[in-house]
Protein backbone atom coordinates (compact mmCIF):
# COMPACT_ATOMS: atom_id res chain seq x y z
CA UNK A 1 0.00 0.00 0.00
CA UNK A 2 1.16 3.64 -0.82
CA UNK A 3 2.22 5.79 2.05
CA UNK A 4 0.29 8.76 0.87
CA UNK A 5 -3.72 7.44 0.10
CA UNK A 6 -3.88 10.51 -2.60
CA UNK A 7 -1.41 9.55 -5.15
CA UNK A 8 -3.25 6.48 -6.62
CA UNK A 9 -6.28 9.15 -7.11
CA UNK A 10 -4.22 11.62 -8.96
CA UNK A 11 -2.75 8.86 -11.33
CA UNK A 12 -6.02 7.19 -12.03
CA UNK A 13 -6.83 10.74 -13.95
CA UNK A 14 -3.75 10.65 -15.81
CA UNK A 15 -4.56 7.00 -16.92
CA UNK A 16 -8.49 6.52 -17.09
CA UNK A 17 -9.14 10.52 -18.15
CA UNK A 18 -5.93 11.67 -19.42
CA UNK A 19 -6.30 14.48 -16.79
CA UNK A 20 -3.15 15.65 -15.04
CA UNK A 21 -4.34 16.78 -11.37
CA UNK A 22 -1.92 19.06 -11.67
CA UNK A 23 -3.64 20.78 -14.40
CA UNK A 24 -6.89 20.98 -12.57
CA UNK A 25 -5.35 22.47 -9.45
CA UNK A 26 -3.97 26.16 -10.48
CA UNK A 27 -5.30 29.35 -9.39
CA UNK A 28 -6.77 30.09 -12.89
CA UNK A 29 -8.89 26.59 -12.89
CA UNK A 30 -9.84 26.23 -9.40
CA UNK A 31 -12.61 28.91 -8.91
CA UNK A 32 -15.07 26.32 -10.76
CA UNK A 33 -14.62 23.54 -7.88
CA UNK A 34 -16.30 25.40 -5.08
CA UNK A 35 -18.83 26.42 -8.02
CA UNK A 36 -19.12 22.92 -9.27
CA UNK A 37 -19.82 21.78 -5.54
CA UNK A 38 -22.33 24.06 -4.66
CA UNK A 39 -24.62 21.60 -5.48
CA UNK A 40 -24.21 19.39 -3.03
CA UNK A 41 -26.89 19.64 -0.31
CA UNK A 42 -25.44 20.80 3.20
CA UNK A 43 -26.43 18.14 5.94
CA UNK A 44 -25.61 21.14 9.01
CA UNK A 45 -27.60 22.98 10.73
CA UNK A 46 -27.03 26.65 9.82
CA UNK A 47 -26.44 27.96 13.49
CA UNK A 48 -22.95 25.26 13.41
CA UNK A 49 -21.38 26.83 10.06
CA UNK A 50 -18.07 28.10 10.77
CA UNK A 51 -16.99 27.33 7.41
CA UNK A 52 -18.69 27.08 3.86
CA UNK A 53 -19.31 23.82 2.63
CA UNK A 54 -18.19 24.65 -0.90
CA UNK A 55 -14.51 25.56 0.71
CA UNK A 56 -14.42 22.45 2.30
CA UNK A 57 -15.14 20.19 -0.38
CA UNK A 58 -13.01 22.31 -2.41
CA UNK A 59 -10.24 21.56 0.04
CA UNK A 60 -10.56 17.83 0.27
CA UNK A 61 -11.56 17.18 -4.23
CA UNK A 62 -8.53 19.42 -4.89
CA UNK A 63 -6.38 17.74 -2.15
CA UNK A 64 -7.08 14.12 -3.74
CA UNK A 65 -6.72 15.58 -7.19
CA UNK A 66 -3.98 17.06 -6.94
CA UNK A 67 -1.72 14.36 -4.41
CA UNK A 68 -1.34 17.55 -2.19
CA UNK A 69 -0.57 15.92 1.29
CA UNK A 70 -0.87 19.14 3.95
CA UNK A 71 -1.68 22.56 3.42
CA UNK A 72 1.57 23.90 4.53
CA UNK A 73 1.93 28.21 5.81
CA UNK A 74 2.87 30.38 2.49
CA UNK A 75 2.62 27.53 -0.19
CA UNK A 76 0.09 27.47 -2.79
CA UNK A 77 -1.62 30.97 -1.20
CA UNK A 78 -3.20 31.52 -4.78
CA UNK A 79 -4.87 27.75 -4.52
CA UNK A 80 -6.31 28.58 -1.26
CA UNK A 81 -7.94 31.82 -2.35
CA UNK A 82 -9.35 30.23 -5.60
CA UNK A 83 -10.79 27.49 -3.07
CA UNK A 84 -13.06 30.42 -0.82
CA UNK A 85 -10.55 30.54 1.89
CA UNK A 86 -10.26 33.40 3.67
CA UNK A 87 -7.25 35.71 2.73
CA UNK A 88 -5.52 32.46 1.10
CA UNK A 89 -4.25 31.93 4.15
CA UNK A 90 -3.16 28.24 5.54
CA UNK A 91 -4.27 29.52 8.93
CA UNK A 92 -7.70 29.78 8.03
CA UNK A 93 -8.52 26.30 7.38
CA UNK A 94 -10.62 23.85 9.16
CA UNK A 95 -9.26 21.24 11.43
CA UNK A 96 -9.46 17.59 10.59
CA UNK A 97 -12.41 16.73 12.35
CA UNK A 98 -14.15 19.19 10.58
CA UNK A 99 -13.76 17.75 7.84
CA UNK A 100 -14.34 13.91 9.18
CA UNK A 101 -18.07 14.81 10.50
CA UNK A 102 -18.85 16.79 7.15
CA UNK A 103 -18.03 13.31 4.97
CA UNK A 104 -19.38 11.03 7.77
CA UNK A 105 -22.76 13.05 6.98
CA UNK A 106 -22.16 13.80 3.44
CA UNK A 107 -24.52 12.88 0.30
CA UNK A 108 -21.84 10.99 -1.79
CA UNK A 109 -23.70 10.75 -4.81
CA UNK A 110 -24.11 14.31 -5.05
CA UNK A 111 -20.20 14.93 -3.98
CA UNK A 112 -19.72 12.19 -7.21
CA UNK A 113 -22.17 14.19 -9.39
CA UNK A 114 -20.25 17.54 -8.48
CA UNK A 115 -16.41 16.68 -8.71
CA UNK A 116 -17.46 14.82 -11.85
CA UNK A 117 -18.49 17.55 -13.49
CA UNK A 118 -15.41 19.37 -12.72
CA UNK A 119 -13.03 16.94 -13.52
Amino acid sequence: MPSCPTLPTSRQLVDQLGVDGVELCTPATLPALPEAVRTVPDPRAPHLVSHPLPMLLGLVACALLCGVIRWDHGQGAGILAALEVPDGSAGQLPVATTLTRIFARIDADALDAAVGAFV
